[in-house]
This record gives structure tokens, sequence and C-alpha cells, in this order.
């Protein structure tokens, strides 16, 4: 795929286009690299360390708590935001339902996108900061058992 492909799909599809204009979004894309899953592939693994963040480029993911879906992700769509979180590790596994394309923003090259340009990195940070917290918080309250009510 390319980097142009990468760029015109995150500033079209996906939530990325409500907050960053095309070139910021460019920005980003500089510093993810391309990856082909396979179907039924695992793309993050729950208690891994969280090091990655993916972009679904085409293709489908799920990501399951067990064996629970808790999201489903299209074309656009990120997961892994646990990079940006206060945890040092995934909380959910993320897998492939169908042969996919996908960009990986890890670690590595994000501090190095932090060296050339900190300012729009924090935005960035910013922004998958605050979805991984309202992810987790949706997770807890769709998971949450009223242990008081009893009744049938």
């Amino acid at each position: 795929m390319e980097r142009d492909t990468l760029v015109k799909t995150l500033h079209s599809e996906g939530n990325l286009k409500y907050s960053f204009s095309g070139n910021k979004i460019e920005a980003l894309c500089h510093w993810m690299t391309i990856e082909t899953p396979k179907q039924a592939e695992t793309l993050i693994k729950k208690g891994d360390p969280a090091d990655s963040l993916l972009f679904i480029l085409s293709g489908l993911a799920q990501s399951l708590d067990d064996n629970r879906q808790v999201a489903l992700h299209n074309k656009g769509d990120f997961a892994g935001d646990s990079l940006f979180s206060d945890r040092s590790t995934h909380n959910v596994n993320v897998q492939a339902l169908e042969d996919s394309v996908t960009a990986k923003l890890c670690t590595h090259n994000f501090h190095e996108f932090l060296k050339e340009n900190q300012t729009l990195a924090l935005k960035f940070q910013e922004f998958f900061k605050t979805a991984s917290k309202v992810r987790g918080e949706q997770i807890v309250g769709e998971s949450f058992v009223d242990q008081k009510n009893t009744s049938p």
C-alpha cells in the first residue's frame, strides 16, 4: 500500500478527520508501518506490552475481552490505544476477522515523532489517551453486573 493511500484512508475514514487536518494526519502516517494480517490472526494480545497502535486500512477486526466482543473495527478505526493510556499492557485481544491491511505505530516510532514535532505528537497523544479512557469506561460499564438486583 502506498503512503498516499494510507493518508487518504485515515483522512476520509474514522475519527481522526474530525480533530486533525490532512497535513497533520500525513505527519503521523510518516511514522507508521504497513502490515497485512490474515483472517483470524491475533493483532494485539491481552496482557502484552502496550507498545503499538493499529489502524485498520482494509478488512475487519474485533476487540475481545476474554471471549466477549467489545468492539468491531472497520476501515479507518484504530485499536491498541493502550499505548497512550496509563496501562502498561493491552487490556483486550484484537483479532482480524478477515484478511486485512493495517498501519502500525509503535512506541519507538512515536518517540521519534516526538523528537521531530513535539507539539503535534502530543496533540495526537492526547486524542488517543482520551479515546482510550472512553473505551475503557465503556467496557467497564458494559461488564457491570448489579449484585443488588437478584430478582429473576
